[in-house]
């Protein structure tokens, strides 16, 4: 048949998982004790991030979050 055609496989992205530090799991629904006294209220890890990245586009720091 000839040589290969190199296009044949088109890359597509199908999920993305992003990753915080670890040994948060224990605390992804409740908060880590830790996020919960600098913020003084129950947080999830999730709340927590999303109130960070809210914070840090308003501050225009949005580059000091995302590698």
């Amino acid at each position: 048949h000839g040589e290969a055609d190199p296009y044949m496989h088109i890359p597509v992205t199908q999920d993305v998982a992003l990753r915080h530090g670890g040994g948060t799991n224990v605390h992804m629904g409740l908060g880590s004790q830790y996020a919960n006294a600098k913020y003084k209220r129950r947080m999830s890890t999730g709340d927590r991030i999303a109130m960070e990245i809210r914070r840090a586009l308003k501050a225009k720091q949005l580059h000091e979050l995302v590698t």
